[in-house]
C-alpha cells in the first residue's frame, strides 16, 4: 500500500512540475518575457562578493540586474566586445522594472551614444507588453574626451564594485546605479544602491548625470536620487 501511495503521490508532483512549467512558458511567449534561469549574466559574479562567485546571493542580485539589460535587449560587454564603451544603467526600486540605460562607444569612424529605456504605464502590473523607447546618436569628439577625463580623474577602473552590503538592498525607495567600462581587454563595473531624501556618497553619479546630460533625455530630475 506504501508502494502504491508512493507512486501515486509522485505522479502528482510530477503533473504539478509539468503544469507549471507549461503555464509559464505560455505566460513567457505571449508577453514576451525571458524567464530568470534563462537569462544570461551581464556581469561577473566577482562583482557582487569578491572571490566567492558561487555565492547564492550573489547569483541572484546578477539575475536581477541582468533582467534590466535583458528587457532592454542590450549587448554583454564584459565577455567580448570590439569597441571601447561605457554604459549607464538605472532603475528606480526593486519592482519599478522602468530601466534607462545608456551606452557610449568609440566606434572606428565616430563615437556614438545609444539610449534606451522601457515604459509600462502600471509598474505594477506584469503581464503588459514592453515598450522599448531605443535611439542612436553621434556625440563630439570633445564630448568623449570629457567623459574620457572624468573616468580617469575618478580612478573608475580601481573603485571597488560594490561598497557595501547595502548595494544590493533594493526597496521600494531605492535607486539602482550601473557604471560600466570596457577597454581593450579590461572590464569594471560599478554599483550603487542610493535613497530617496538620503544623503549618502556615490562616486559614479557625476559620471552618470554627465552621460545622462549628453543624451538629452527629457526626463524629471527628481527620479534621479
Amino acid at each position: 500500500m506504501d508502494v502504491v501511495l508512493k507512486l501515486l503521490f509522485r505522479k502528482i508532483i510530477i503533473k504539478i512540475i509539468i503544469f507549471l512549467f507549461i503555464t509559464n512558458y505560455i505566460y513567457a511567449q505571449e508577453y514576451d518575457i525571458v524567464p530568470y534561469a534563462l537569462i544570461p549574466y551581464y556581469f561577473p559574479n566577482e562583482c557582487f562578493y569578491g572571490h566567492n562567485p558561487a555565492n547564492a546571493t550573489a547569483t541572484k542580485v546578477n539575475q536581477h540586474y541582468s533582467s534590466l539589460l535583458s528587457e532592454l535587449q542590450e549587448p554583454i560587454i564584459f565577455k567580448e566586445y570590439p569597441n571601447e564603451v561605457y554604459r549607464f544603467t538605472y532603475s528606480v526600486s526593486f519592482v519599478d522594472k522602468n530601466p534607462i540605460t545608456i551606452r557610449i562607444e568609440d566606434t572606428e569612424n565616430k563615437k556614438v551614444m545609444t539610449f534606451k529605456f522601457i515604459y509600462k504605464k502600471n509598474v505594477y502590473v506584469s503581464n503588459q507588453p514592453l515598450d522599448i523607447f531605443s535611439k542612436t546618436i553621434v556625440i563630439k569628439e570633445k564630448e568623449w574626451v570629457i567623459l574620457k577625463n572624468k573616468i580617469d580623474s575618478l580612478n573608475f577602473w580601481e573603485i571597488p564594485s560594490k561598497k557595501t552590503n547595502k548595494d544590493f538592498i533594493l526597496s521600494s525607495y531605492s535607486a539602482l546605479w550601473i557604471l560600466e567600462g570596457r577597454k581593450n581587454n579590461l572590464y569594471h563595473m560599478v554599483h550603487r544602491t542610493s535613497y530617496k531624501d538620503v544623503t549618502q556618497e556615490n562616486e559614479i553619479r557625476e559620471i552618470c548625470l554627465f552621460l545622462l546630460k549628453l543624451s538629452k533625455l527629457k526626463l524629471n530630475k527628481r527620479y534621479f536620487y
